[in-house]
Order: C-alpha cells, then structure tokens, then sequence
C-alpha cells in the first residue's frame, strides 16, 4: 500500500505462458489524452540486435527520437510513422 492504495492499481501486464511473445505493459495516467499516446509499448531486443533493428524500423518509417540507459539498459525512444512513441530496451 502507498498512501492508502495498493501499489499495484494502475498497472497491469500481460506475458505469453511460453515466455516467447511480447509482455504488454498498461499503466495508467493521471493527465487526458492531448499530445501523449493512449498505449506505449516497450519493446524487448537483445542488446546485440537493437541497433540493427532500429535501422530495420527507420527502414520501415520510424524515427528515432532520443536514447537514454537512466533505468537500466540503454533504451531507444523512437516514433512510429504516425507519431506514437514507443521504446525498444
């Protein structure tokens, strides 16, 4: 509990059983919707393949947006074709 709610309230994740697929991460925010996505995906590479697959997805229409290791291993920021961010770590 943290100040009086449970800490895991606005969070939910969901994990392929086989450990082989995606975990989708959901957290909620305070603010309405204006500029930032409604759904952000973090996306797992291996640290020896994130730099081909950042090029694999500029290749595709993606933009790199900025770079930053402050939680943990190097993540890249990037935004797909439309504008929705999203990170690979």
């Amino acid at each position: 509990m943290i100040n009086g709610r449970s800490a895991f309230r606005d969070v939910a994740a969901c994990s392929d059983p086989a450990g082989i697929e995606p975990r989708f991460y959901f957290q909620r925010v305070p603010e309405g919707k204006t500029a930032k996505n409604r759904v952000h995906l973090d996306i797992h590479v291996d640290a020896d393949q994130k730099a081909a697959e950042v090029e694999r997805l500029e290749g595709l229409g993606a933009q790199l947006i900025e770079t930053h290791s402050d939680r943990g291993p190097m993540t890249y920021v990037m935004h797909d074709p439309e504008g929705n961010e999203f990170c690979l770590h």
